[in-house]
């Protein structure tokens, strides 16, 4: 072997040794290094290192260009009793469930956002994607928070989790093991989000609501679902000449007790059938995922540019414009 060589190889065994351990001084390694560098010209030589995550130590690896062109690997640990495939049974990723682009999501992190924002049954994948892409958008242009808008947030996310004694406070964040400013870190970051998607949707809102103004008509409807398609076209036989609600509830009825919903609804959040219908039309037999239903329309009413309609609009929007960043983030998921 090149005795020069030879001696960088004992020498690197040496300073891997020396090398200090905590993350907070790795700059002082790599300035080590370069001076070590420097004395080894003849030999070229790169230092890797390892900062696992939610840990403060780190660890290095010495690549060492061999004389017959190959590298050699160098690593050290020291002896501290712990055997070191347990050292390294954990993938570096284990603590994350989601990078998008550069930023990270933990397993903490995700589990705290799904139990304290979501109240409906969601899509959790692109939720988790979506609240990535909108850190990220905030990093690159942070809206403004005030004291006073973070301690009305905690206020109302207290009162709607039914927390209304300081016990029950300390009790939630206990179970949580979340501490007051944590929590007001997360409704910091929830007013963000909120003023991101204000400023995201302001000038798109009003044109978007006059391109699809059939789509926000207000109808109100009574629709039933029939066990099969043989009930359904004897209820909608039986409610054309006097009605769906009269037909169902009518004395002497030989109809099935029925599972009937009142709504009043937006056009765009009712099956198709209902945007061409006219007042009282009975609709169906229509094939639904539980079986069929007969439907009649009972009030239509003409759009409104109101606060229901405008808040639906800006989420349908800001909906739109994270879909169109999906497209072109770079997403890898941590499954091992």
């Amino acid at each position: 072997m090149n005795t020069s060589f030879q001696k960088t190889l004992c020498d690197v065994v040496l300073l891997l040794n020396e090398l200090p351990r905590q993350r907070s001084s790795v700059e002082s390694a790599h300035a080590r290094f370069k001076r070590f560098q420097k004395a080894h010209r003849g030999v070229r030589c790169n230092l890797l290192v390892d900062q696992p995550p939610g840990s403060n130590e780190a660890d290095y690896d010495i690549l060492l260009g061999a004389p017959d062109g190959g590298t050699v690997a160098v690593s050290w640990r020291p002896d501290e009793g712990v055997p070191w495939t347990v050292q390294y049974s954990d993938h570096w990723a284990a603590n994350y469930v989601l990078t998008v682009n550069k930023h990270h999501t933990s397993i903490q992190s995700a589990l705290i956002y799904l139990r304290t924002v979501l109240n409906r049954k969601p899509d959790l994948m692109n939720d988790l994607i979506n609240k990535l892409l909108i850190q990220e958008a905030m990093d690159e242009s942070p809206p403004a928070v005030s004291n006073k808008e973070t301690e009305k947030a905690v206020d109302e996310f207290r009162l709607s989790h039914g927390l209304y004694s300081a016990v029950a406070m300390r009790q939630w964040l206990d179970e949580m093991s979340l501490t007051m400013a944590a929590l007001r870190e997360l409704m910091t970051g929830n007013v963000s989000a909120r003023k991101l998607k204000k400023r995201v949707t302001a000038d798109k809102v009003r044109p978007y609501f006059d391109a699809h103004r059939n789509d926000f008509e207000v109808l109100t409807i009574f629709r039933v679902q029939a066990p099969s398609k043989t009930v359904a076209v004897s209820m909608a036989k039986v409610a054309r000449p006097s009605g769906l609600w009269m037909a169902l509830h009518k004395k002497g009825s030989l109809l099935p007790t029925p599972n009937g919903q009142l709504a009043t609804k937006h056009a765009r959040e009712l099956p198709p059938e209902f945007a061409g219908a006219s007042p009282d039309m009975i609709l169906g037999p229509k094939r639904s995922a539980e079986g069929y239903w007969v439907g009649q329309l009972l009030q239509r009413r003409a759009a409104r540019f109101d606060d229901s309609t405008r808040a639906r609009i800006e989420d349908l929007v800001f909906e739109d414009w994270l879909a169109e960043r999906r497209k072109h983030a770079s997403i890898r998921w941590h499954w091992v």
